[in-house]
């Protein structure tokens, strides 16, 4: 048996993945189950209410007869039929017949076995459920699987109201699998130590016959659907991606219900999208403004503020502590409404915590990727698309439970108020301290896979902060980051 963890966001359905069911007197809406969810059409006038939930419409899997495989490598058949490897590992045996797949298992499974768990503390890991599986189904028209879960409105306070502000949330789905095989030499696995060298070691590659290798899953045994939010665990993920290369869905369940660096939904790439570019044009824009003024002008001068001697981003590792014990998106609010930055070596101990001692030696190299880094994303089609849909460090709003003197040692050290500046330039100038000069083109030997990922996260955040703020604070953001990449 191999565990897989799903992500229904790697999968590119076009559409948000997760939904909350808007609710009226009588039950659910049904003009929005019509737009959303007419699959379950026939089912809401049994739809049964249980006081204290709320409902969560669901994608969950795509088949791979329209969508390929997931981006982890994990493809998904729709029902049975017969698969011809390209390059069969045994000669005689060039084909096989597939189980029932999707249309099989996913309504059956996910009834009789599923619930909704938080972070895949499921019942391999004797967990309790915070929801359960209203009705599963699978979509003939969308070929993909389809849920409509309740969830415990306790539990799931803080994510039901992102979602009821448009805010993204994450899900991930749990199976086992009996068996896999490699969809190009149809090697079968009942367990990840088995797999062959080309799903270990070329997963989603293309063949010389243009055949993209996966594992295929055509018996999976759905029992978990989890709630998986914390940035944190998206950076690790990136980190763990960067490092080794495609993750399998089993490498992914070894892992643990850590989040991917998935594009963010809906939300983003048809609301947020054209205001994201514009933001994104206009953070390019101001570091061309920078590097004009390399010789002298006020943005120059400014960045005393944030040069070695100013004070700028030294925290104390207690108040770091203290920050982790927050959301990280409500402490990411609240910093926001107070013009506070967070710097980059600040910004990864706050979400790696101990793990922060994996990438502290990859800091330097990170800072170096910093100075120039919106106008390359405008000119790097991909990196652009990830920038402008993922929204892992948007702010939401809550109070942080920082009390004043926390708040005023965060002021003094990196807020963008004019008062806080003008200080840590005064303290600069009285250090001997100088405003840096630049050098755009940096040493190719210094850019890793691993600073360029951290890099990019880091500009996400800002561009996060520094949307919606006056021009004044917007050039300062942007200053920080020249400023520390040319210390």
């Amino acid at each position: 048996m191999i565990p897989k963890i799903i992500y229904p966001d790697s999968f590119d359905f076009g559409m948000p993945a997760a939904s909350l069911i808007e609710m009226t007197g009588k039950g659910p809406d049904r003009g929005y189950m019509q737009k959303r969810a007419a699959l379950f059409d026939n089912d809401l006038d049994c739809f049964e209410r249980k006081k204290g939930y709320s409902y969560i419409h669901l994608i969950t899997t795509g088949a791979a007869e329209r969508y390929g495989s997931n981006n982890n490598g994990d493809s998904f058949t729709k029902e049975a039929r017969l698969h011809k490897a390209p390059h069969p590992k045994d000669p005689n045996v060039a084909a096989v017949m597939l189980d029932g797949g999707l249309k099989k298992y996913h309504n059956d499974t996910f009834e009789k076995m599923g619930a909704v768990y938080r972070s895949h503390v499921n019942k391999h890991k004797d967990g309790k459920p915070s929801g359960y599986i209203v009705k599963a189904a699978y979509n003939d028209d969308m070929d993909r699987g389809e849920l409509i879960v309740g969830v415990d409105n306790h539990i799931w306070e803080k994510d039901l109201q992102k979602m009821a502000n448009e805010q993204p949330i994450y899900f991930s789905v749990a199976a086992d699998v009996p068996h896999d095989y490699c969809s190009y030499c149809l090697s079968k696995h009942h367990r990840r130590s088995d797999y062959c060298d080309h799903l270990k070691n070329h997963m989603l590659a293309i063949s010389k016959e243009g055949h993209q290798i996966s594992a295929i899953n055509d018996t999976p045994l759905f029992h978990d659907i989890s709630g998986v939010v914390r940035p944190a665990d998206k950076l690790a993920f990136g980190l763990r991606k960067v490092a080794s290369g495609t993750l399998s869905g089993a490498d992914l369940a070894e892992l643990e219900g850590m989040v991917p660096d998935i594009r963010t939904i809906n939300y983003y790439e048809s609301r947020r999208s054209p205001s994201r570019m514009e933001l994104l044009r206009k953070l390019a824009s101001i570091e061309k403004k920078i590097a004009a003024q390399s010789c002298g002008g006020p943005l120059k001068d400014v960045q005393l503020a944030f040069s070695s001697g100013s004070g700028f981003g030294e925290v104390d590792k207690d108040l770091i502590d203290k920050m982790r014990n927050v959301e990280p998106q409500v402490l990411f609010g609240e910093l926001k409404n107070r013009k506070i930055v967070l710097p980059v070596d600040v910004f990864f101990k706050l979400l790696l915590g101990s793990g922060f001692a994996l990438v502290e030696d990859d800091m330097s190299s990170v800072k170096t990727e910093l100075p120039g880094i919106f106008g390359r994303l405008l000119e790097d089609g991909e990196s652009m698309g990830s920038f402008i849909s993922d929204g892992s460090y948007e702010p939401a709003s809550g109070s942080c439970g920082l009390n004043s003197s926390d708040i005023s040692r965060l002021v003094d050290s990196s807020s963008l108020e004019e008062r806080p500046v003008e200080i840590r330039i005064i303290r600069c100038v009285a250090r001997g301290g100088s405003a840096p000069g630049y050098a755009l083109e940096k040493s190719s030997a210094l850019r890793t896979p691993v600073s360029g990922f951290l890099a990019r996260e880091y500009a996400k955040y800002i561009a996060a902060f520094a949307d919606g703020m006056p021009g004044n604070v917007q050039d300062l953001t942007v200053a920080q980051m020249w400023t520390i990449g040319n210390r």
